[in-house]
């Protein structure tokens, strides 16, 4: 009687039988002890092999095959399969098994979606894993992304309405004049799940059509009408007009330039002047003519440019440096 069998009780045992008369030979008997195991089921135990997620996603009316590699064990392990109402699953029918495979000829949404377990049994006890299976069905898109106009600078919003699976079996990616645009978190946002698109701070070269992808996996992507998106130039100096120093009695241009989705009217005037330039200097287009300058000239001098976006400002000091002439 061997108590609290253990690994190292493994082995061959003989009973030996030795008579009274020591002329008559002693009889041997030997058996050997194996001691029952049965190794756990894990990812890897199935053919092909489970990712990290254990899922496993089948498109609608497809068939799919999952094989269960018995786990080792001694004496061998019995296997079957358990379908997620938690039933036996037989060896005849639209989900059936074969040996260790379980077959399911088309996949259905409804009915065959769900956790499936493979259980190997022994005399050692019982081990289990499940794996759950999601039967994919096709995307639609419900409404087209709309066209819209920005400004400059401002932020925009482009949503895809669509029809499908929750994510990950479903993702929405979006296109930009074809090709394909990528999520940078900053300037370019793109939720996968909803399909919304955010362009952060648009740029000129942000315009283009845009259409959204709803990719659910097993079938082939579906392609919404594209959205034209225009960006309106904003208001803006370019390049702002900066300070300045003028030499007495020179002669001398100061420019100011701006831009806009219209062209802005751009008029200079000098502070404490009631909206006006000193006599000697005439406003030609935006640009300040200087002839014979004065010290009288020195001052701020403030640009303005307009147009139907509104109105912008720069003010720059002019400042007036005499001519000294070195005599030999």
């Amino acid at each position: 009687m061997i108590h609290k069998v253990k690994t190292s009780d493994e082995g061959f045992y003989s009973c030996v039988g030795i008579p009274e008369d020591s002329t008559k030979p002693s009889q041997t008997y030997t058996a050997e002890l194996n001691i029952a195991y049965l190794n756990d089921l894990t990812p890897s135990s199935f053919e092909p092999p489970l990712p990290d997620s254990k899922t496993r996603i089948v498109p609608e009316k497809a068939e799919f095959e999952l094989t269960c590699i018995p786990a080792a064990g001694n004496p061998p392990a019995r296997v079957w399969w358990l379908d997620p109402r938690g039933h036996t699953v037989s060896d005849s029918g639209p989900v059936r098994v074969d040996e260790t495979r379980l077959i399911i000829e088309a996949a259905r949404a409804v009915d065959d979606s769900g956790s499936y377990t493979c259980v190997a049994e022994n005399m050692a006890g019982t081990k289990m894993a499940s794996f759950n299976l999601i039967v994919s069905t096709p995307p639609s898109i419900v409404m087209d992304p709309l066209s819209l106009t920005v400004e400059e600078g401002d932020r925009a919003s482009l949503m895809c309405q669509f029809q499908a699976m929750a994510h990950p079996v479903t993702s929405v990616l979006w296109r930009k004049n074809g090709k394909l645009l990528s999520d940078n978190g900053s300037h370019i946002k793109m939720n996968k799940m909803n399909g919304t698109l955010i362009i952060n701070d648009i740029q000129l070269e942000d315009k283009g059509n845009y259409s959204c992808l709803v990719n659910t996996t097993g079938f082939k992507p579906v392609h919404s009408k594209p959205a034209i998106v225009i960006v309106k130039e904003k208001l803006k100096f370019s390049p702002r007009p900066v300070n300045k120093k003028l030499e007495l009695g020179s002669s001398a241009k100061i420019y100011c330039k701006a831009q806009g989705d219209l062209p802005p009217i751009i008029k200079w005037f000098k502070e404490g002047q009631q909206g006006t330039i000193p006599d000697n200097v005439k406003d030609i287009n935006g640009t300040l003519h200087f002839t014979n300058v004065t010290a009288s000239d020195k001052g701020r001098y403030v640009c303005v440019a307009t147009n139907s976006q509104g109105i912008i400002n720069a003010t720059i000091e002019i400042d007036v440096i005499g001519m000294f002439k070195k005599y030999l």
